[in-house]
């Protein structure tokens, strides 16, 4: 009887451990998602200090390994978005949330052995970095010198303002929803790999502008373009909306490919170039930090098209201070000439 009474007690105890998870799921989402971040952190850090590395050997390799590391990251949303279609067909089905999870956590711990066993293996080749380092006018001629940090620093804001999209990007599934009908809504989801696509042609095409076109230039003609297309979706039926979205992924691939480009070529000399790198990429953690609660609170009371055009003005601001930094560099080649 007393070994009954002590397993009785152990399941009572096992069940009450039980029910106190359950009935404080978001304090153990909250410590698996400081993990998530934590863990992201400490890879991002030491990825970065090995990417600045090796860009010294070679511009161009700058551009190409950008391009891989940005290609390799849309494959693997790709897969997430493959598995979401197959497994979740009824997006209020607990049961198919967590065989969701469940696939994502068995092919990441897949992942993670694979790279322990590889770790040994896999060398970076220093003989395809043995690149004499190129001398091109087309890069940026402001991004040397104690001037350049002034421009510099003016481009963070005009893309943190850039980036005041996240006011209305994250309510774009609920806005479709709500509009336009589930059905609508299951297209849209399902043509996510369509706007991956999208953001590879705006990396690739990135890619390619990078000796021809001054990076000022490239960040002018995408910030314009995406403001123009922006605009359009405030008025625009679900079809329009779809081939609007697409180029919007181009046009801000196409940014983001350049400004992190810029970056690494303005951070790769510096002292604690790392730290640098990363505080000049801070941008988008402030935006999400600002604009995505910004967004949620007014969306308690205005529409999603007049949340849009809140955020045109922000871009509208943003393409005065690219103009500024171009027409600034113009004025300081003047002088020297």
């Amino acid at each position: 009887f007393k070994k009954l009474r002590k397993l009785k007690k152990k399941k009572i105890n096992i069940f009450s451990i039980g029910e106190n998870i359950k009935n404080n799921f978001l304090i153990v989402y909250s410590v698996f998602l400081f993990l998530n971040l934590f863990s992201i952190s400490i890879i991002r850090i030491i990825m970065i200090s090995l990417f600045l590395n090796v860009i010294r050997k070679s511009k161009r390799l700058k551009r190409d390994l950008i391009l891989i590391v940005r290609t390799a990251s849309l494959v693997g949303s790709v897969l997430i978005v493959l598995f979401f279609q197959i497994l979740v067909l009824d997006i209020s089905s607990t049961q198919q949330w967590n065989k969701f999870f469940f696939f994502g956590w068995f092919f990441s711990l897949f992942l993670i052995i694979l790279t322990l066993i590889l770790n040994s293996k896999i060398k970076l080749n220093q003989n395809h970095i043995q690149e004499k380092i190129e001398t091109n006018d087309s890069e940026n001629s402001f991004v040397q010198g104690e001037k350049s940090f002034k421009q510099l620093f003016i481009l963070y804001i005009a893309y943190f303002l850039a980036t005041s999209d996240l006011l209305f990007m994250l309510l774009m599934s609920s806005f479709i929803y709500n509009k336009f009908g589930e059905v609508s809504w299951r297209i849209f989801t399902s043509l996510s790999f369509m706007f991956m696509i999208g953001v590879f042609l705006g990396n690739l095409l990135a890619h390619n502008l990078s000796d021809k076109i001054k990076k000022e230039k490239v960040f002018l003609i995408g910030v314009s373009s995406y403001l123009f297309l922006m605009f359009l979706l405030t008025f625009s039926d679900f079809f329009v909306l779809v081939l609007l979205y697409f180029s919007l992924s181009v046009f801000g691939s196409l940014c983001n490919f350049t400004y992190t480009s810029y970056v690494a070529e303005y951070s790769k000399n510096l002292k604690n170039k790392t730290f640098k790198y990363q505080l000049l990429h801070s941008y988008y953690s402030l935006a999400q930090f600002l604009f995505v609660p910004l967004g949620y609170y007014l969306y308690a009371s205005l529409s999603i098209e007049s949340i849009i055009i809140i955020s045109c003005f922000f871009f509208i601001i943003s393409i005065i201070l690219i103009s500024y930094c171009i027409l600034y560099e113009g004025i300081e080649k003047r002088k020297r000439i």
